[in-house]
């Protein structure tokens, strides 16, 4: 997620995959990984050959039904129905950032960091607009406020709002230092994420005012691995740290719910997406062995079970480390490791 962080975490990975043989069967590369679907409506099913994830194209995200948009070192589209892939950007565009990608869905616009500087670009590879061609350091992590006019990014740990409709930039001197940040307009607030003490203890969530003062510490999570996550209409964010030898208490999903300043808690979670559509969390689970997929809606509490991870009589999904939804709601995707029963790993 953060740069330095996935510098020194692929280092731990790589010494632990080389300590013993038997690591790998924990450890095995990211294209041994199955990848699934759930198709919700009408009834909750099981879909194959639906191919959404892609690692060779970098991290998938879902803007469009018929489409899936790779951020790797391009900006790519692709075809759901065939493996047409179509570069967005040109080839003198590297993405500086392959983690955050904003879209508008209403202005079928994506907003995503290159060369140091924030793009706009159509879903469809038109109107490329460099949005900062002022800026002499390197902006990261783009994200847009709910009513889709404010645009705000990195720079350097502090928070730059972009007014999308009059080309306003303001920075911010906010403190501690932010890695990914959402503007509330309707509260005139930011909610921020920071690393915590240092990128090995974990990760806050902060919120502060339009002129960076008053931050308070909303909640925290401890421990490596860290995934966070805010819902399109920025009232809950969530926090999960995921340690990937194995799922237990210590993975547990914390998520703030801003219009009440409750926290809700979901044990021995492995991965989390908010949906699209609503106010539903899409969570994967620990029960006994296998890692399940249950919706939860943060309004009334009311959870439902979608998918039990058992794929046979034999073999069982352990972990989903991520969820993906449709934009639309009608599916989602997910993938993870499977193993047997039985095995030393259970």
């Amino acid at each position: 997620m953060f740069r330095q962080m996935a510098l020194i975490l692929t280092a731990v990975a790589m010494l632990f995959l080389l300590m013993a043989c038997d690591l790998l069967y924990i450890f095995p590369p990211v294209d041994y990984a199955v990848h699934s679907a759930l198709k919700l409506e009408p009834t909750v099913q099981m879909v194959s050959g639906l191919r959404f994830y892609d690692a060779a194209m970098g991290k998938a995200f879902s803007f469009e039904p018929d489409a899936v948009f790779f951020l790797g070192n391009s900006l790519v589209r692709r075809n759901m129905d065939n493996d047409n892939n179509i570069r967005l950007i040109p080839d003198t565009l590297i993405c500086t950032d392959k983690s955050f990608l904003a879209a508008s869905i209403a202005a079928q616009k994506l907003y995503f960091a290159a060369n140091g500087d924030i793009y706009t670009v159509s879903f469809w590879g038109t109107q490329l607009q460099n949005l900062t061609p002022e800026n002499a350091d390197t902006l990261y992590h783009p994200a847009l406020s709910s009513d889709n006019r404010y645009l705000t990014m990195i720079r350097e740990g502090k928070i730059n709002r972009l007014d999308l409709q009059t080309g306003e930039r303001v920075e911010i001197n906010n403190s501690p230092s932010a890695e990914y940040a959402v503007y509330r307009s309707d509260l005139d607030k930011y909610y921020f994420y920071s690393v915590y003490d240092n990128i090995l203890t974990g990760v806050g969530l902060y919120r502060c005012d339009a002129d960076g003062a008053g931050s308070t510490m909303i909640m925290r999570e401890s421990g490596p691995y860290p995934t966070l996550g805010v819902s399109n209409n920025r009232r809950f964010y969530g926090l999960l740290s995921k340690p990937y030898v194995r799922v237990n208490d210590t993975n547990k999903l914390r998520i703030y719910d801003s219009a009440n300043g409750t926290i809700r808690e979901v044990e021995v979670c492995s991965a989390f997406a908010f949906s699209p559509t609503g106010a539903d969390i899409y969570v994967s689970q620990k029960v006994y062995s296998a890692t399940n997929i249950a919706r939860i809606n943060l309004e009334t509490g009311e959870k439902q079970m979608l998918f039990d991870g058992i794929l046979s009589s034999e073999r069982y999904f352990y972990p989903i480390w991520e969820i993906t939804p449709r934009v639309d709601g009608e599916y989602i995707y997910f993938r993870g490791f499977t193993y047997k029963y039985n095995s030393p790993y259970d």
